[in-house]
């Protein structure tokens, strides 16, 4: 993983490091994020993350997270499309969630 790879980074003169979004999602490019709360399982989960934030903070690197806070996936519970939990915003009219999307 990229922890491994930081000592040869450093000696590069990279100062930090800069990941696309890293929560769970069911696409590859992870910005329909379906919980905020876990980091994806393809990246190691929730425990990879933060040894890797430590092991740049012992490097003397930063690490930046591409967060997408502005929207979410069509498969996260606040937006649930497929109905999952019978309390997103796609087909509960009186979800507390609704007014944040747009429904055209």
């Amino acid at each position: 993983g990229i922890s491994e790879k930081l000592p040869y980074l450093k000696k590069l003169g990279v100062t930090a490091l800069y990941l696309n979004p890293v929560f769970k999602a069911p696409s590859v490019h992870k910005y329909d994020t379906e919980d905020y709360r876990h980091v994806d399982a393809q990246f190691g989960g929730d425990e990879a993350l933060l040894r890797l934030r430590k092991n740049t903070q012992n490097e003397g690197m930063r690490l930046i997270l591409d967060g997408v806070f502005n929207h979410s996936g069509d498969s996260h519970a606040w937006f649930d499309r497929h109905n999952q939990s019978m309390g997103g915003a796609c087909h509960n009219p009186d979800s507390p969630q609704r007014d944040w999307y747009s429904f055209n």
